[in-house]
């Protein structure tokens, strides 16, 4: 450490020295290594000015410090490094740690170790590398290498996540980890905007067999949850993208056949949670439910969710309901969904269903829904707040359905009888529920809670009513008797 520190002293052995450094061995001694962080850098730089066969040595030893200050012993020397990188003043220095951070991702399959060591520190590096980058600005030393060297960059990232010989654990560090540079190279658009968007919706693309679904999401989530994805410019790209892909999770996930491998039951339910973290963050970030002023998706956006993502989100909360999985996190991105559904957004996704199969068994799948939530809740029956927003929102679009029923299913045609049946047997659970029962419970609180609002009950009875007597006397027929004590216990609920 100390001839590094002195290396115009000790020129002779410095190369031996720089090895010495990013050996594990040397790790022993990384309490003295902290205390010098900022002469240890300034003297790395300066050996990269003077020293141009040392850049990969220079590189690892910097990696090493990272790793080094990264762990948690030495968790209070964080800020220290982050001073150095704010204050780097080297207007040089991206132009040698580019070239070797390629290089180390070009040949990360015969350099696994180092590699892995190169991704964890991904954020620190590109870090100095723009700093270094506006520094050479401030001095009009401006070129347009930095857009090239980064391009390459990125190129070689795609080309790396596609390898199939390079270790799954290696990919994984690095998808970790991508998304840390965003706010960095999108900083006072140091690196061009749109090549950054184009870069992100590409690797969604290009992301190898061997990555896991858990990575995969968890990167889309990192993504969702920077400034960068809000921004409405790169959202154009990146939205459609990320929930073709969170939707290309769900419809690839066998829910059913997992249920007694514990350890791949443990890894499914992260991806569930990451899946609904991500539609919810994007849902409530774009269209706020507690700020609708300051709402920054528009009305195409909400439609472009609901087009792409809803009916996997039904489907996928149906299968979890029904596997015992842990469905509450699904079951409250439906109700959010569904709260944001409009009447005419509903008749529009409706309607881009083009055959009479394909809207019967849209509705199929909701009024199935519907009952599995109340007859299935997965919330506990304390939250009464959650269940009547619940109850609101089925409601709500129940009377959508009621009115497709009327529309495009009034006659006996396409397996209507089923349909119809469908949609009374859930109306009659809706109204029984013990959840709505003013008698069924002795809570004050629950009491109060249902005295505060309409009679949900009465607005559906109403509905189911109105349905019966639209229908002939024939169609009538047909649910006699076998409707009859659903009726009746309509009718006897206090």
């Amino acid at each position: 450490l100390l001839d590094i520190l002195r290396w115009k002293q000790n020129r002779s052995n410095l190369k031996e020295r720089l090895e010495e450094i990013s050996r594990p061995k040397f790790l022993s001694v990384g309490e003295e290594l902290v205390k010098f962080i900022a002469n240890f850098c300034d003297a790395l730089f300066e050996i990269l000015d003077h020293y141009p066969d040392y850049d990969g040595l220079v590189f690892d030893d910097l990696v090493t410090l990272v790793q080094l200050v990264n762990e948690e012993r030495y968790k209070n020397f964080r800020p220290v490094l982050d001073k150095y990188v704010e204050n780097f003043h080297s207007t040089v220095a991206f132009l040698k740690l580019l070239p070797v951070l390629r290089e180390r991702i070009e040949n990360a399959e015969d350099t696994h170790e180092r590699s892995l060591n190169t991704m964890k520190s991904l954020g620190t590096l590109i870090r100095l590398a723009v700093r270094s980058k506006l520094c050479s600005d401030r001095l009009g030393m401006t070129s347009n290498n930095f857009q090239l060297l980064i391009s390459e960059l990125l190129e070689a990232f795609i080309v790396f996540m596609q390898n199939k010989r390079v270790r799954m654990t290696c990919q994984n560090m690095a998808l970790k980890h991508i998304p840390a540079v965003i706010p960095h190279l999108a900083y006072y658009g140091v690196y061009n905007n749109s090549d950054l968007t184009d870069f992100l919706a590409r690797l969604m693309d290009h992301l190898g067999e061997n990555i896991s679904s858990r990575c995969r999401l968890n990167f889309l989530k990192d993504i969702v949850q920077t400034d960068y994805f809000i921004q409405e410019i790169n959202r154009k790209k990146l939205l459609p993208k990320v929930i073709e892909k969170v939707v290309e999770e769900l419809e690839t996930s066998d829910f059913v056949h997992l249920q007694d491998v514990v350890c791949d039951q443990s890894k499914m339910e992260e991806c569930i949670s990451a899946s609904a973290d991500i539609m919810f963050y994007i849902i409530e970030r774009l269209f706020c439910s507690t700020d609708p002023i300051h709402e920054q998706g528009s009305e195409d956006e909400l439609y472009l969710i609901v087009w792409k993502s809803f009916r996997t989100i039904i489907q996928t909360t149906i299968v979890l309901i029904n596997a015992k999985y842990s469905a509450s996190v699904f079951c409250a991105l439906t109700i959010l969904v569904l709260s944001k559904l409009s009447a005419q957004m509903y008749k529009m996704y409706l309607e881009s269903h083009a055959t009479y199969i394909d809207k019967h068994d849209l509705l199929m799948e909701l009024v199935h829904l519907f009952r599995d939530l109340i007859n299935k809740s997965p919330f506990p029956c304390s939250w009464f707040q959650m269940i009547l927003l619940q109850d609101r929102m089925i409601l709500k679009t129940m009377k959508f359905i009621m009115s497709t029923i009327v529309e495009h299913f009034h006659d006996d045609q396409f397996n209507a009888e089923i349909l119809w049946r469908e949609y009374m047997l859930t109306m009659v659970t809706f109204c029984t529920q013990k959840a709505l029962q003013l008698g069924s419970s002795v809570s004050e609180r629950r009491l109060r809670l249902l005295s505060c609002q309409p009679d949900l009950r009465r607005i559906a009875v109403a509905d189911l009513r109105s349905m019966w007597f639209r229908f002939t006397v024939a169609q009538k027929i047909l649910f006699v008797p076998s409707m009859i004590g659903s009726y009746l216990r309509v009718a006897l609920i206090d």
